[in-house]
């Protein structure tokens, strides 16, 4: 039972002893929660696996937003020989709330086989107030669907919801077509529009078993349906059930005057939102007459008719009868509580508190518990506090900035008995937790520690606070938990509450060995975010470059996927390095409200068309507007954008003597521009304003800025954050 539904793939390919899971949490962060990264070991050993394999009948892919990818799968399949990787498997459902890309169909792909007879897609999920839905590219429909046809002759349920937009080329649409006419056991289909297309809606017709069909339109949706349709008497032969929601108005119409359908139902659920304005009171009236009295074909038929914009009302469920249960005695108990498989799903349904409560109550709760209360650890004073006599002092710090200055002073004689209990299971450590840390004393602990890492199996290794942090002070506390199980570093600059010449930054001088250690320590670092102390106040300051030994040892990161620094990126010998790493997908470039332009001034700087091969995610702070323009003059980066953030000052005149940045809007032509020029951008986030109070134009305000109404992008600017702060309707 515990089995039956396996909600992630990682919880499934955690049963192979070696796989290596990191959660990855800054490629494209407004469209998912997390990446989860999954790395199979070279030597598979399939023992643990094959025994749980065939007890899973429902697996999910992607709820929560959270995307999942498997590096290697290759081995695992040439290991089980043809065999299914889960051979009981009745039910997959994918939830179509993130971007659905070929990678995510392939590892849908993957789970197929022929003992599968449902395969779901969850497609609208609310989040934090916002609907998600990403309908999935016709361009990927085939991939999909012939692979159904292939591996699941039994299939009997289908959802698939392509996009609306299908960009003029039928081929996709024509294939997706002629596999679904072959899938004869179907009994339950649900697709949007595309359906009561004639052809698509004939082969449907023609499925002998086909009882219950469910179409999704959109408010604005056109009609599809063509009004001279007639439906043979013999298509849909076993219908009982039609679901339609949004649907164009004028497509119910033609749908109930198809005999061959209606009189055979048995149950219509119709959900619209609102009817078309364009259309007269009267006609309205008219029409929605119709509808109730077309529910009345067919003596059997029992019909719902929501005319609301809200949810659906639930359906009461019906309550299951207990089934008695037999006498549990101590030694029932034992045997429940040595399944470290149960005492997991049990720890996962309680908050944090609740979790640390566990820990006491026994043994068994104290070691299942734990790797999950300690996974990730917010400060290095609660490692430290393990070790016994270890001393920890708060003080307030009243400087032109206040912050907290806590300092760690560790014992002479370090007794490690407790430490080595709770290091092992620490995966992820942000270093200050919010205050300024200093370490006193740490010799004797390191010389103890001899060659092992203080956290041995560490992944995730962050450092941000809004407390002004020392350059040598980071460098030395990054270096001291730089171990082989890394795969991700980052720096995190706070958007607020911290002056940026007190940011995070790591001394010039210490880049090349910190860049040195990584690479002899942990080379398949997978996610790197780091920005070197500069001293750029103006044209004639001195800019940040890396040297050669800097440069050679970025450019062998080849497991890279997420690269965050400053605008030396923007150099042409780092920028050619960059855009060749083969698996880069996010890229994050941080400047000053008092750097000029880099990129623009390559005159001849040419990018290929093989450099950034998978790039998706582009972060620009506080770049000069001159490199943001310039940067969309390059189709090879930003064609391929699904997400993009712009953080852009307004209020600073970058270059002395030119008094014309002020006066003139760059904004209106860019935003007009941005959606031509980046077709698949399917997130943007564009924000204004000075380092302290930036504020995010939306996409439905661009118009805004336009040129033709605004030459000034100061008084645009000025007069948009008063309509904002006025509750203006813009």
């Amino acid at each position: 039972m515990v089995w039956k539904r396996v909600p992630r793939v990682d919880f499934l390919m955690r049963l192979i002893k070696g796989t290596i899971v990191d959660p990855l949490t800054v490629i494209l962060p407004r469209l998912f929660r997390y990446k989860i990264f999954i790395t199979l070991p070279p030597d598979l050993d399939l023992d643990r696996y094959n025994i749980y394999a065939p007890w899973v009948q429902e697996i999910d892919f992607f709820g929560g937003r959270i995307l999942q990818e498997i590096a290697n799968p290759n081995r695992l399949l040439t290991l089980l020989n043809g065999r299914p990787l889960l051979p009981n498997l009745n039910r997959i459902t994918v939830y179509s709330i993130i971007p659905i890309t070929e990678p995510s169909i392939k590892l849908v792909n993957l789970f197929m086989n022929p003992s599968l007879k449902e395969i779901r897609t969850v497609l609208h999920e609310k989040d934090g107030g916002i609907l998600r839905s990403f309908p999935m590219p016709w361009s990927l429909g085939p991939i999909f669907i012939n692979h159904i046809k292939q591996t699941c002759p039994r299939l009997e349920t289908l959802e698939f919801y392509p996009e609306t937009n299908w960009g003029g080329v039928s081929r996709p649409r024509d294939e997706c077509r002629r596999a679904l006419s072959s899938f004869l056991n179907l009994r339950s289909f649900s697709s949007t529009t595309y359906m009561l297309e004639t052809a698509t809606l004939g082969a449907l017709g023609q499925l002998p078993y086909l009882e219950s069909l469910t179409v999704r339109g959109s408010a604005s949706a056109s009609p599809v349906l063509d009004k001279r349709l007639s439906i043979p008497e013999t298509w849909f032969p076993s219908l009982k059930e039609l679901r339609l929601y949004d649907v164009n108005y004028e497509d119910i119409q033609v749908l109930w005057k198809q005999s061959a359908i209606i009189k055979k139902l048995v149950s219509v659920l119709i959900q619209v939102g609102v009817w078309d304005s364009r259309v007269p009171t009267r006609i309205i009236l008219d029409e929605q007459s119709w509808i109730v009295m077309s529910f009345m074909f067919g003596e059997r038929l029992a019909c719902e008719f929501h005319h609301t914009i809200g949810d659906m009302p639930k359906r009461q469920r019906k309550k299951r009868a207990v089934a008695p249960v037999d006498d549990v005695t101590p030694s029932h108990g034992r045997r429940v509580l040595a399944i470290s498989e149960f005492l997991t799903c049990v720890i996962h349904e309680l908050d944090a508190k609740e979790q640390r409560k566990l820990m006491h109550i026994s043994k068994h709760f104290f070691q299942a518990a734990g790797p999950i209360v300690w996974k990730s650890v917010p400060g290095i004073d609660l490692i430290m506090r393990l070790i016994k006599g270890t001393k920890v002092k708060v003080d307030w710090i009243n400087a032109s900035h206040k912050y907290q200055l806590m300092t760690i002073t560790l014992p002479s004689k370090p007794n490690l008995r407790r430490y080595n209990i709770y290091a092992p299971w620490v995966r992820q450590l942000e270093i200050y937790g919010g205050y300024y840390q200093e370490l006193v004393n740490p010799g004797p602990l390191l010389t103890l520690l001899g060659a092992r890492p203080p956290l041995p199996n560490l992944r995730r290794l962050t450092a941000s606070t809004t407390a002004p942090v020392d350059e040598n002070n980071l460098i030395n506390f990054l270096t001291m938990f730089v171990n082989p199980s890394l795969t991700e570093i980052r720096t995190i600059i706070p958007q607020k509450g911290l002056p940026e010449i007190w940011s995070s930054r790591i001394p010039s001088s210490s880049v090349p060995d910190f860049l040195t250690r990584i690479k002899k320590t942990c080379p398949e670092i997978q996610v790197l975010e780091f920005y070197p102390e500069t001293t750029y106040a103006s044209e004639w300051s001195e800019r940040y470059i890396p040297n050669d030994q800097s440069r050679n040892i970025l450019s062998s990161f080849s497991s890279l996927r997420s690269f965050s620094s400053t605008t030396y990126i923007f150099e042409p010998a780092v920028f050619r390095l960059i855009g060749e790493l083969p698996h880069l997908e996010s890229l994050g470039i941080r400047g000053s409200t008092t750097e000029l332009a880099i990129l623009n001034r390559q005159f001849n700087l040419s990018i290929p068309e093989t450099w950034f091969p998978v790039l998706k995610d582009l972060r620009l702070y506080d770049i000069d507007p001159e490199d943001i323009q310039a940067l969309w003059k390059y189709p090879t980066i930003v064609q391929k954008l699904v997400s993009a953030l712009i953080l852009t000052d307004d209020t600073t005149r970058r270059n002395p003597c030119d008094i014309s940045f002020k006066r003139w809007n760059w904004v209106g032509p860019f935003l007009v521009d941005l959606p031509s020029l980046s077709p698949h951008l399917k997130d943007v986030t564009f924000c204004m304003g000075n380092s302290n109070n930036k504020i995010e134009i939306p996409r439905h305000h661009w118009g805004r800025f336009r040129p033709e109404r605004w030459q000034d992008l100061t008084r645009a600017f000025y007069y948009y954050q008063r309509y904002l702060e006025l509750g203006y309707e813009l």
